[in-house]
């Protein structure tokens, strides 16, 4: 008398592990994914990240640098700048020609806030153009080449050669463009008489100066404040000290490597400490300092992802508008990641609590700014609130956008029973959600990586509007959360499943774990 089979079931967190490009696929941790595209890992689940919407419009070209100023009695300023103007862009909304504040001829610049007993500035170089300093109490001026003493001038450098400018125990310094000079000022002045220092020396590997790092080390004699100075090679120079002219009190701390750098935008905040983004990946500059070489290579923060940052950086590496920023309010690390075409720049996003990592397309930025309004990055004669909505390019005035396409492969799971044959027959995604989505769901055998099949059904909602629909009619109210838990049928027959999923987002979607209704068979 034949045996009947049992059906069994397995529950499987979401792929809270982010992208996993590291381990093995048949090794690879179950709640990490293999692919992850515009879905945000978080400790409760995977959530399809926020849209964007138009902040500014107008402007004159791509937007490569946006700029944030508070001053100390909380007036708000946020400056865009394209290849041909730095424009005031605070109010939002459809920029009129009276906002441009000054002519530039490229818009790639680096900027730092200052603060001292006068007033609060905001400066700016790019290489190319004078100064950009602007305050609440001076409005906007041109930083030039001048004897020192003459306001706004610059004596011993030009500052049209400037780049990097990084505000350091009370001192302005800036980057001397093709050479391993930085200058900086008297303490707490935005002009002045400027001095040489030359980091060269300390380079072995050659190659110049590519930006300033000012860093605080926490150690057994308390927080220590020290000066970076990094290298196009990938070198550090690592000083302490105050006055950088008293040979008894600055000092060299000593020389480390990180791998080579290949933009300006290379360093972050991050915490307590700094993200810098070389060869190797993201490292912290406290992993850099470490006195074990390996734990450079070992440890950075992309190790989860390496292979595939590595690859993404030697195709992509000489392309302009490669960023590293830190938007706090989320715990987010954003790499940008420049194309060939705007279209086709990415951004990989790292959330700094969870130590996942994702992937985002369809936001074209060439830059990325901390505003007081929120997350702003810069487009082709635009910028974009990003982070807000669930809808992507939202027009200016408008409430209705794009949907965002989002798609996931878990990793591959055994279902606690490596090398038995399973027959699956159904799967259960459950989500999360605050309106209308649409998702399709497979499941891939045996590490096969087929597409995803044709829509399933999912949930329709009919949500009500404010002040439009009646109450106590069909029409939902959204202020909550709804759960969706719909059994697929699925047909496959393997010793290892991965779920493949796909959803079309315009509103709140998280989704939770997997369910799975499978018959065990023996190894063959």
């Amino acid at each position: 008398m034949s045996k009947l089979r049992q059906s069994s079931s397995y529950s499987q967190p979401a792929p809270i592990g982010g992208l996993n490009a590291i381990d093995s696929i048949a090794a690879m941790a179950e709640t990490d994914a293999i692919v992850m595209r515009n879905m945000y890992p978080q400790s409760f689940g995977v959530g399809c990240r926020k849209g964007y919407k138009e902040f500014a419009a107008g402007l004159t070209g791509e937007v490569k640098t946006v700029m944030s100023y508070s001053a100390p009695t909380g007036e708000k300023r946020i400056f865009a700048i394209d290849n041909a103007y730095v424009t005031d862009i605070t109010a939002g909304g459809v920029v009129p020609i009276i906002n441009r504040v000054c002519a530039v001829t490229q818009g790639s610049f680096q900027f730092t806030t200052i603060s001292n007993t006068i007033s609060s500035y905001l400066m700016a170089f790019n290489g190319t153009d004078d100064g950009f300093l602007y305050s609440q109490t001076t409005g906007y001026h041109a930083l030039v080449l001048g004897d020192g003493v003459t306001v706004w001038t610059w004596k011993n450098i030009d500052p049209k050669k400037l780049v990097q400018p990084v505000f350091h125990q009370h001192r302005v310094w800036a980057v001397e463009i093709g050479s391993t000079r930085a200058w900086y000022l008297p303490t707490d002045q935005v002009y002045g008489v400027a001095t040489a220092f030359d980091f060269g020396g300390n380079y072995a590997r050659g190659g110049y100066l590519q930006c300033l790092i000012p860093y605080t080390l926490d150690s057994s004699t308390g927080p220590n404040d020290y000066l970076a100075a990094v290298s196009s090679e990938g070198e550090i120079a690592l000083y302490q000290g105050i006055d950088p002219s008293a040979t008894t009190t600055w000092e060299l701390v000593g020389v480390f490597y990180a791998g080579a750098t290949f933009t300006r935008r290379c360093w972050t905040k991050f915490g307590g400490d700094a993200a810098i983004l070389t060869q190797f990946g993201l490292l912290t500059l406290s992993a850099i300092i470490r006195p074990d070489p390996g734990y450079i290579l070992g440890n950075p923060i992309s190790q989860k992802i390496q292979r595939l940052f590595s690859q993404t950086i030697s195709a992509a590496y000489s392309y302009e508008g490669w960023e590293i920023h830190s938007f706090f309010a989320e715990n987010m690390l954003i790499v940008n990641v420049p194309g060939v075409a705007a279209s086709q720049t990415t951004q990989f996003a790292y959330n700094s609590v969870t130590k996942a990592w994702t992937l985002f397309d369809n936001m074209w930025a060439q830059c990325w700014a901390n505003t007081d309004v929120g997350l702003l990055f810069g487009e082709d004669g635009r910028v974009c609130m990003a982070w807000t909505g669930y809808q992507d390019n939202v027009p200016l005035g408008e409430y209705v956008g794009e949907t965002i396409k989002t798609e996931c492969q878990q990793a591959f799971s055994y279902f606690n029973m490596p090398g038995a044959t399973k027959h699956f027959k159904m799967a259960r995604p459950t989500f999360l959600h605050g309106g209308n989505f649409a998702y399709r769901f497979g499941a891939n055998m045996n590490f096969d990586f087929t597409s995803i099949p044709p829509p399933a059904t999912t949930p329709t909602m009919s949500y009500g509007v404010w002040d439009e629909s009646v109450w106590d009619t069909t029409a939902r109210w959204s202020g909550g959360v709804d759960s969706d838990k719909q059994w697929q049928s699925i047909i496959g027959l393997g010793y290892a499943a991965s779920a493949r999923i796909a959803v079309d987002a315009s509103a709140e979607v998280i989704w939770v774990a997997t369910d799975w209704l499978f018959e065990k068979g023996g190894v063959v």
